[in-house]
């Protein structure tokens, strides 16, 4: 059960030995047959049972079943009947644990009752006396004895169909897909078995279930570029096209010359021995830049901090910005680009891709910190397309040794230390870049507390950017979600939390379960959730108390050890949180590419669930496996919540949840994701979020050349600790190297260490795996049998 994971499956929480029990989601409104007997009970309940509100209950039944049976291997569910089906408050319907010793006959297929065994077309079976169910809001055969019941089923008899004027339901007489909906409720219970349809086809746009007024929105209301979104509605198992082949083979031929080093960061081996501080190993998730000692207080000045960005100039003018705009004459690049024929430009083909890196070489570009050391790649695809990267980092940055390694053409060393004049400084270290290397085609940065520096440095020089106050508000939680409200977007109900005094007004605005967070942050520090009154006051505390122990080291947020906690003051987050209502739902990224205000990219990746109460990620696969409506939704919103801002380009990574009442927004993060977002758009659609944002940095249009089916079913698994104490080591992950659908299979600590469980704290990330197989489901099952097998072996005292 803990391996299932789909919004239409009950989720497993936990067991306990003693006594035997196991944890599961709470459903408030019981099952679906308590629904259906309290309907034909009570009569406010009776008219809010519309057949829309049927259809989509029994859908959610059916995908949920569809989820089962594609597993590797399926999973025969045995015991499907309406009291196993749960409804919760927003009566989104889930399957719940079914039974290998069923033997309700009211349910069971009349092979079964012969004594064969269970098979998916046995389930089918089941779910068409479930359709009867909703259709009559009746219990199958109430009167007949169970002998009799079996006599009847073997011998072919159904339940008989009321006629339309017995027929409950406020709307039944002008429900215009009655007749569908009986033909398939008829098709899955038929007596052979062979002709019974499947899941798949129960779910299929086709279906009665959606064509009768399903949860799907009709497809005239589809409100996405096919081309940017091509996520949305796959043909699994088309063929590749020339065009995408050609991609396919661009995208198998990078990973061949990453994985000489590593595909996750790519730092050398006889890198590490060139620099006088231990760098961060080659991983994804990994943040380790330990400096010597011997600089003292001075580790400090290599650092951005929230105290930097607080100092920060606040944004031009519109008058002061056209001065600017009509003083900056157009850069090489976009004098460049001026000379070309923009429709190929603009092509989603190779020639179009061609061509903008063609007018992309030779761009000269500022880098406004380089992050951490596994942030390497970028610099390395910079390389790969002929940009003159500059970096412009603190003075004992990693990345000043790729100058000579001639990854960078240069390197500025900026003291951070002194919070109120890095902006001044940096502008002037422009201006001489300008001097020396000519005109600059764009400033860029990958490093959250980078943003609202650069955005303010293109402003200033005029090259183009986000405004400062769409950056500002984006990085502002609160401010997003005014934002959001304002433009009319669905918003989670939430509050400002300055100190405890506002505590009690927070609870009763937005109530309970409820999830505290930093206004400003990144990787779940700070999250936390709340499920009482009673409760709010020692979770805020306790936030508080780690956002104090927090410091940000080359983009990365992370605790503090108690040693550091003297200097975390400098560099700590601030104490303003947001309270908003805990949202419920299978919890996604949205990677988004947008070029003059427009969206031309956008794909869905599928979040586990986190380790909560903190929040701490654990996995996610690409393609998603949520239902192309719910894609599209989730990508509509992900648009408009990014327009609202007035984010215009560049490369944009959105977390949202689809809920039952819909999808719903997390935070917009203005620069690419971290961790193995880069590598799972690049595996699954070809597209490098790298090099769209250096187009983007350059004012060059963007119009990725994008898969039409994923060229690689990924799924990725970072693994925490399940105990506190020392773990030994990680020779576990031995085994898994040289295995070909193994991408990585990276430690992300050095043993032995102190590693902590989500019992005692924000669990300690141990190690992080990604895979790729034939289908995405045999990846998201294979990727987390090594992570059981990795937790086995782990030795942790």
């Amino acid at each position: 059960m803990a391996r299932m994971r789909h919004p239409n499956i009950v989720s497993f929480l936990g067991l306990c030995a003693l006594p035997p029990c196991i944890l599961t989601e709470y459903c408030s409104q019981g099952s679906l047959c308590d629904v259906l007997r309290a309907a034909c009970t009570d009569s406010a309940k009776a008219a809010g049972m519309t057949w829309q509100l049927r259809l989509r209950m029994a859908l959610d039944a059916a995908t949920g079943m569809l989820y089962l049976h594609r597993m590797k291997p399926p999973i025969i569910h045995r015991d499907l009947k309406s009291p196993n089906l749960l409804v919760d408050e927003h009566y989104r319907t889930k399957q719940s644990t079914g039974s290998a010793a069923a033997n309700n006959p009211i349910w069971l297929a009349p092979e079964v009752l012969q004594g064969h065994p269970a098979t998916a077309a046995s389930d089918v079976y089941s779910f068409g006396l479930v359709l009867w169910e909703v259709l009559s809001w009746q219990l199958p055969w109430a009167r007949t004895p169970p002998f009799e019941v079996w006599r009847k089923v073997v011998n072919g008899e159904r339940p008989p169909v009321p006629a339309l004027s017995e027929l409950p339901g406020p709307d039944t007489h002008a429900f215009s897909g009655l007749g569908a909906y009986l033909q398939l409720m008829r098709e899955c219970w038929a007596q052979d078995p062979n002709v019974r349809p499947t899941f798949a086809d129960i779910c299929s746009p086709s279906s009665a279930l959606k064509k009768g007024g399903g949860a799907a929105p009709p497809a005239q209301e589809q409100k996405i570029d096919s081309a940017a979104f091509p996520c949305v509605g796959i043909p699994e198992g088309a063929p590749l096209d020339a065009g995408a082949a050609d991609l396919a083979a661009d995208v198998e031929n990078r990973l061949r010359l990453h994985r000489q080093g590593s595909l996750a960061g790519s730092v050398p081996r006889h890198y590490v021995g060139s620099v006088d501080y231990e760098l961060a190993p080659g991983s994804l998730r990994s943040a380790k830049e330990i400096f010597p000692a011997s600089l003292g207080d001075k580790a400090a000045h290599n650092f951005l901090s929230e105290a930097v960005v607080r100092s920060l100039p606040k944004a031009l003018s519109t008058a002061e910005r056209e001065r600017v705009l009509a003083s900056t004459p157009l850069s090489p690049t976009l004098n460049l680009l001026s000379s070309m024929p923009l429709d190929r430009v603009n092509s989603r083909t190779s020639e179009g891709a061609r061509l903008r890196r063609h007018v992309l070489r030779g761009a000269v570009v500022v880098f406004i910190t380089a992050g951490y050391s596994s942030k390497r790649f970028i610099f390395e695809r910079a390389k790969e397309l002929g940009v003159r990267s500059v970096v412009i980092d603190g003075p004992d940055s990693w990345s000043r040794h790729l100058v000579t390694e001639g990854v960078v053409e240069k390197f500025v060393g900026l003291d951070m230390g002194d919070a109120d004049t890095v902006f001044d400084r940096c502008l002037d270290a422009c201006h001489k870049i300008k001097k020396e290397m000519g005109d600059l085609d764009g400033i860029t940065c990958f490093c959250e507390l980078a943003v609202p520096l650069a955005s303010r440095l293109c402003e200033r020089l005029g090259l183009p950017t986000n405004s400062p106050q769409a950056v500002d508000s984006a990085r502002d939680k609160h401010a997003t979600r005014a934002v959001m409200e304002e433009a009319g977007l669905p918003t989670p109900r939430n509050m400002l939390i300055t100190s405890r005094d506002v505590l009690e007004r927070a609870a009763d605005h937005v109530g309970f379960p409820a999830v505290i967070k930093p206004i400003h942050g990144a990787a779940s520090l700070g999250v936390l959730r709340v499920d009482s009154k009673e409760s709010l006051a020692a979770a805020y505390d306790k936030v508080c108390e780690e956002l104090a122990a927090t410091i940000i080291e080359n983009g990365v947020v992370r605790q503090a050890t108690p040693e550091e906690l003297a200097k975390a003051k400098s560099k700590g987050l601030s104490a303003n949180c947001l309270m908003e209502e805990y949202l419920d739902g299978p919890e996604v990224d949205v990677d988004l590419v947008f070029s003059q205000g427009e969206p031309v990219y956008g794909a869905v990746t599928d979040n586990w669930p986190t380790i909560e109460p903190y929040f701490n990620e654990t996995g996610s696969n690409s393609p998603s496996i949520l239902p192309s409506y719910q894609q599209r939704e989730l990508l509509e919103l992900a648009v408009k919540s990014c327009k609202s801002l007035g984010l215009q380009i560049g490369v944009f990574h959105v977390e949202g949840k689809y809920t039952s009442r819909g999808p719903r927004l997390i935070e917009v993060n203005c620069r690419m994701g971290g961790g193995p977002v880069r590598t799972m758009n690049l595996l699954a659609w070809g597209v490098d979020l790298v090099e769209e944002q250096l187009l983007a940095s350059a004012g060059i249009p963007s119009r990725p050349n994008v898969a039409a089916r994923p060229l690689r079913n990924i799924a990725e698994y970072s693994v925490n600790a399940l105990k506190t104490g020392t773990l030994k080591d990680l020779a576990v992950l031995d085994k898994y190297k040289g295995r070909p659908d193994v991408l990585y299979a990276n430690p992300l600590v050095e043993t032995p260490c102190k590693v902590v469980c989500a019992q005692d704290g924000l669990p300690t990330w141990v190690c992080e795996v990604m895979v790729s197989r034939g289908n995405i489901h045999e990846a998201i099952e294979y990727v987390k049998q090594i992570e059981q097998e990795v937790q086995q072996a782990m030795d942790i005292e």
